[in-house]
C-alpha cells in the first residue's frame, strides 16, 4: 500500500517528465530549424536551441553537455568540447552573439536572441 504523499509525488514526477519531454521535443524542433537555417551541425544546433531556451540566461558547460545526445565523459573533456561548439557558433553567427561569464557559462546576447527570433519568425511566415 502506498501513502497519499507518495502518490502525490509520483503524480508530480509524471507531470514533470511530460513537461521535460515536451520541452525537449520543442527544443529539438527548434534545433532542426536552426541547423537548416544557419547551415550548422546537429550538435551546434542543439547547443544554440538550448541557449535560446534560456532567453539570455546563463547555462553551464555541464548542462549544455547534458542537452547533447551523447554526453562526453570527464569535466575537462566536457568543458573543452562545449568550448569548441561555442566557438563554432560564434564563427557562424558572429562574435557578439554569445557572451561568456566565468563559472556561469554562456548566454545569448540580445543580438543572438534577435537572430534566433528572426529565424523562427521567418519559419512561421513560411508555414
Amino acid at each position: 500500500m502506498t501513502c497519499a504523499n507518495c502518490l502525490d509525488l509520483e503524480l508530480q514526477l509524471a507531470e514533470l517528465r511530460e513537461e521535460v519531454a515536451s520541452t525537449r521535443a520543442k527544443r529539438l524542433d527548434e534545433a532542426f530549424m536552426f541547423s537548416e537555417r544557419f547551415g550548422i551541425s546537429r550538435h551546434l544546433a542543439i547547443v544554440l536551441a538550448t541557449l535560446y531556451a534560456r532567453r539570455g540566461g546563463f547555462i553551464t558547460a555541464k548542462l549544455l553537455d547534458e542537452a547533447l545526445p551523447a554526453p562526453s565523459h570527464g569535466n575537462v573533456r566536457r568543458r573543452n568540447h562545449i568550448c569548441v561548439l561555442i566557438s563554432g557558433l560564434r564563427r557562424r553567427l558572429g562574435p557578439s552573439t554569445i557572451q561568456s561569464r566565468y563559472r556561469d557559462g554562456w548566454s545569448l546576447t540580445p543580438a543572438g536572441l534577435s537572430i534566433c527570433d528572426e529565424a523562427l519568425e521567418a519559419r512561421a511566415r513560411a508555414a
